[in-house]
C-alpha cells in the first residue's frame, strides 16, 4: 500500500495498524520514507478493542488527525463443512473478519464526527460474499456481513460527508494464501477472464482511489477486483 499511497499527492503522511511482525512494519516504514513520504507502523491486534483505540491515539500524537480508514485484516480459517465445525473457531473468524472491523471503524467515525470533518472508510470483503464458499461458511458469511457494514455505514454517515466502500477482491497471492492447494489456485485462474490470480499490486491502487477525493461522489459501493471470475461462465 506504500507505494501507491505515493503516487497520490491526496497522501503523503500515513499511519497504519500491523496485525502481525513489527518488524515487517518497519521495513515499510522505512520504504516510505525513501519515496518522500512519512509513516508510521503500530503492532495491534485489532480484535482487541482497546488496543486499536490505543494505536488510533498513537497516530493522532503522529499526525494530528486522520482523514482515511482501510479496514484490511482478516484470515479463512480452517476448511470444512459447517455442521463440524468448532464453534470457538467460529467465533475466532467472526472476530477477526467482522468485529475487528467495527473496533477499527468506531474511533475514526467519532473522530471525523468530533472534526465535523469529511473522511474516507474502505473496508475489505470478498467475492465470496457474493458466491458463497463451500467449506468456507463462516469467511463468506464475515465477508458478507462486512460488506453489509459498508452499506450502512454510507447510508448513516453520508450527510456528513464520510463515504465507506468496500473491495470485493477475487483470490489474491498473499503470505496468507501461500498455502492455498494448486488445484485451487488452478481453477481460479481457468475461471477469471483474465486468465491469471490477483496479486497486491492489483488491489493497492483501487484502495487509494476509494480512499481519495477521487471517489468523492462513490459511496456504499462493493467494488469487485477479481479479474473477471465473477462473470465467467461455469
Amino acid at each position: 500500500m506504500l507505494a501507491a499511497l505515493r503516487r497520490d499527492d491526496d497522501f503523503f503522511n500515513c499511519g497504519r495498524l500491523i496485525p502481525g511482525d513489527q518488524r515487517t512494519g518497519q521495513g515499510k516504514q522505512a520504504g516510505a520514507g525513501q519515496r518522500g513520504g512519512e509513516a508510521r507502523a503500530f503492532r495491534c491486534d485489532v480484535t482487541e478493542p482497546a488496543r486499536v483505540r490505543e494505536v488510533f491515539a498513537a497516530s493522532l500524537d503522529c499526525f494530528g488527525k486522520v482523514d482515511s480508514c482501510f479496514a484490511n485484516a482478516g484470515g479463512a480459517g480452517r476448511r470444512g463443512p459447517l455442521q463440524q465445525m468448532d464453534l470457538d473457531r467460529w467465533r475466532g473468524i467472526v472476530e477477526l473478519n467482522f468485529n475487528s472491523v467495527v473496533y477499527t471503524c468506531q474511533p475514526f467515525i467519532e473522530h471525523l464526527l468530533e472534526r465535523d470533518a469529511p473522511g474516507k472508510i474502505v473496508i475489505t470483503s470478498s467475492v465470496a460474499a457474493l458466491l458463497g464458499m463451500g467449506l468456507q461458511a463462516s469467511y463468506a458469511a464475515t465477508k458478507a456481513a462486512v460488506l453489509g457494514l459498508a452499506r450502512s455505514l454510507a447510508v448513516e454517515l453520508g450527510r456528513s460527508g464520510i463515504t465507506a466502500n468496500a473491495l470485493l477482491p477475487g483470490f489474491v497471492e498473499t503470505e496468507l494464501s501461500a498455502n492455498t492447494p494448486q488445484a485451487f489456485k488452478d481453477a481460479a485462474m481457468r475461471r477469471a477472464c483474465l486468465g491469471r490470480i490477483g496479486t497486491t499490486q492489483d488491489m493497492e491502487g483501487v484502495a487509494v482511489f476509494l480512499a481519495s477525493r477521487h471517489s468523492d461522489f462513490m459511496t456504499g459501493h462493493g467494488l469487485v477486483i477479481d479479474g473477471g471470475h465473477t462473470v465467467h461462465p461455469m
